[in-house]
């Protein structure tokens, strides 16, 4: 059963509907690295959801980077997930190449 719905609340659509909490928080983190704005929702309808941190650490061994689960105490709110991803997001290298050299001018 599809229990959580991952909204781009930049362009107000459905990105994805998930069976486990896991891989929504996989989908959200992908989609905000792609430059979008996550929302997840349960299927009750509440956007309050609160991750486990054995959760945490199989998210972090999915995508190969540090949520901060090493300093949870007590199940973090997926906010505060989404937002420790944005700091830990690889950096993105945008190059820029002259292609004047290259027509003859």
């Amino acid at each position: 059963m599809k229990r959580y719905a991952i909204t781009n609340h930049s362009s107000g659509t459905t990105h994805e509907v998930c069976d486990t909490l896991v891989e929504a928080l996989c989908s959200a983190i992908r989609l905000q690295d792609s430059g979008g704005h996550p929302v997840v929702v349960d299927s009750q309808g509440t956007g309050k959801i609160a991750v486990e941190i054995s959760e945490v650490i199989e998210v972090e061994s999915i995508l190969g980077r540090s949520l901060g689960s090493e300093k949870l105490r007590k199940p973090a709110d997926i906010d505060q997930l989404l937002k420790a991803a944005r700091q830990s997001a690889p950096k993105k290298t945008v190059y820029h190449w002259d292609v004047t050299d290259f027509q003859g001018n």
